[in-house]
């Protein structure tokens, strides 16, 4: 009986832990990661393929927030992720003439060996970037409203696209090790 009794409580508890299909989900999370980055490295991608169909109210109001604005037959994307855009040539420039580098952890550095005389332009660079990633990073995720889980998801997604695009072919780096994605 007791036994029983233990199963039915694991049972009923595994089903409350179980997460809505209305809530943000993993590879809802971990798609959206790679769209802004890929968007803010220069890649051409639709803000509809964020735009799920049934997808619940926290990847609905991230694709609203990702279809940014039209000029004319042009999208534009929301304004952050633009300055990233618009940011991505001059720094792809700094991390091939490698005076900045990725720090392994999805950020960049100034790289140690940068001449003094462009140490400030560059920290205006990075300053400028990391606070666009941190800014776009807590946007998307008070707008998809995760659980701890899907925001670790998101997080590693991140990252690992991060790493990937700083340190990609394009920006003059060997290419990083595959991640599925």
């Amino acid at each position: 009986m007791i036994r029983l009794l233990a199963l039915v409580l694991t049972v009923l508890s595994a089903g409350c832990a179980a997460r809505p299909t209305s809530a943000w989900q993993p590879g809802q999370a971990e798609a959206a990661a790679w769209w802004i980055e890929d968007v803010a490295h220069g890649l051409p991608r639709d803000p509809a393929e964020l735009d799920l169909v049934a997808a619940g109210p926290g990847a609905g109001r991230v694709a609203q927030w990702a279809s940014g604005s039209r000029f004319g037959e042009r999208w534009v994307p929301p304004r952050r992720l633009d300055s990233r855009l618009m940011r991505w040539p001059t720094l792809r420039s700094a991390l091939v003439e490698q005076q900045v580098v990725p720090d392994g952890q999805g950020g960049l550095a100034i790289a140690p060996g940068a001449p003094p005389a462009r140490r400030t332009a560059l920290s205006a660079l990075v300053e400028a970037e990391l606070a666009d990633r941190v800014f776009l990073d807590g946007l998307v995720l008070v707008l998809g409203a995760p659980d701890p889980e899907v925001e670790r998801v998101f997080h590693a997604a991140a990252r690992s696209a991060r790493r990937m695009h700083d340190l990609s072919p394009a920006a003059g780096m060997p290419p990083a090790a595959p991640t599925g994605h």
